[in-house]
């Protein structure tokens, strides 16, 4: 499940081809590419010719210049990342660096073409690709300037000092499904991501048990809570079903990676009651 973001870093140098655009008093024409190191002569080249005979308005042009800006910043934290391993492994932060690399490429290929860097175009762009992209950035700044990693640290120690014990499995659907508890079985999490991962169910708290046998987790800061009843339990795996769920099969997992899930999935978009 862990991908690294080297080649992701090398996708979106050797793909973009960035316009250098000079501002004007009224028009703003360009022979200029501005590409990263890693493009090579030939693509550079190719990429000049096409804009070689371009003419841009200053607007476009400033334009251009401000999405150029955006690409350096964006690229100057792909290094970071690449530079943190505990970044480089977040799947979750690898696919939405994924995403958001082709939405800028896409960018890219319309700044290609003044007829598109219409008003409208330029406003819609810089209040969507624009506004995402620095979100993340900023993000990660956050992160290497020790605001958000201080508190990631905080938390998974604290997790770290309360569980002993990972379970985790997949069911017929292709969810995945992680339960974390104590020795005394009276504190736990228990996480459930979708096939697709566009959906995730994320409760830690007290265990409790119901009057029918069903095991509860009520999440201490949300409220919500995830119920469940033991199907099957051997020394190598728990089955489970979940409350308005499915049934899955648990085997022992790794405690750090299980708690690095809890903490990375920490906003639900679903909450199954």
């Amino acid at each position: 499940m862990k991908k690294k973001l080297l080649a992701l870093l090398m996708a979106t140098t050797m793909s973009m081809a960035l316009i250098a655009c000079g501002g004007g008093e009224e028009e703003a024409t360009t022979n200029e590419v501005a590409t990263e190191e890693a493009v090579g002569e030939e693509a550079a080249e190719e990429v000049a010719e096409e804009t070689a005979d371009v003419e841009y308005t200053e607007e476009q042009a400033a334009f251009v210049d401000e999405f150029n800006t955006m690409v350096d910043d964006y690229n100057t934290a792909i290094d970071v990342i690449n530079a943190t391993p505990e970044l480089a492994e977040n799947q979750e932060l690898v696919d939405i660096m994924n995403t958001l690399t082709d939405a800028i490429n896409e960018v890219s290929e319309i700044c290609e073409d003044p007829s598109l860097l219409t008003e409208e175009n330029m406003e819609l762009l810089r209040t969507t690709s624009f506004v995402e992209t620095y979100k993340l950035i900023d993000q990660i700044n956050a992160y290497t300037e020790g605001g958000d990693s201080a508190d990631m640290s905080e938390e998974k120690a604290s997790l770290k000092a309360v569980f002993t014990t990972a379970l985790a499995g997949t069911d017929d659907a292709e969810n995945t499904y992680w339960f974390l508890f104590d020795d005394e079985l009276t504190f736990g999490a228990f996480v459930i991501l979708s096939a697709d991962q566009t959906q995730s169910v994320n409760v830690v708290g007290e265990i409790t048990s119901r009057e029918d046998g069903a095991l509860v987790i009520t999440d201490e800061t949300t409220s919500s809570y995830i119920a469940f009843t033991t199907v099957e339990q051997t020394d190598e795996y728990l089955k489970v079903a979940v409350e308005e769920g499915n049934e899955v099969t648990l085997i022992n997992y790794d405690l750090d990676e299980a708690i690095d899930v809890v903490v990375a999935i920490d906003e639900n978009t679903e909450i199954i009651e």
